[in-house]
């Protein structure tokens, strides 16, 4: 059975966002395509099994130049929900043409109510 990778991209290049790039660098399932992060000097150290990989300071340039069809999000604790939010409303307005969050209602997506 023939299947194509997902293109996944990863946002922070921590010690954790390292480890989950080079997990999916080692997967046939998935095709490591942008390494996002806010320090350019991070970008600048990455290890060498990452140099041909296209790399990103700002999770907007990324979601709008790189071909990921998947984003891991490891950054901070303080960071994360902001960048998932981002990641979010990115992938409702592309594929539901919404402008707002104010205009998505749970039967529209036929999502269930968040709770908790």
């Amino acid at each position: 059975m023939s299947f194509d990778p997902v293109r996944i991209g990863v946002i922070g290049t921590g010690r954790f966002g390292i480890l989950h790039a080079k997990t999916l660098l080692g997967l046939a399932e998935s095709e490591l395509v942008a390494l996002v992060d806010c320090s350019e000097k991070a970008l600048a150290e990455l290890p060498e099994e990452f140099s041909g990989i296209p790399k990103y300071s700002a999770p907007e340039d990324a979601l709008r130049k790189s071909s990921a069809e998947a984003w891991v999000v490891s950054t901070s604790t303080a960071d994360h929900v902001q960048v998932a939010s981002m990641l979010s409303f990115s992938y409702l307005t592309a594929n539901f043409g919404l402008s707002s969050l104010n205009a998505v209602q749970e039967e529209d997506l036929n999502m269930p109510p968040v709770t908790g």
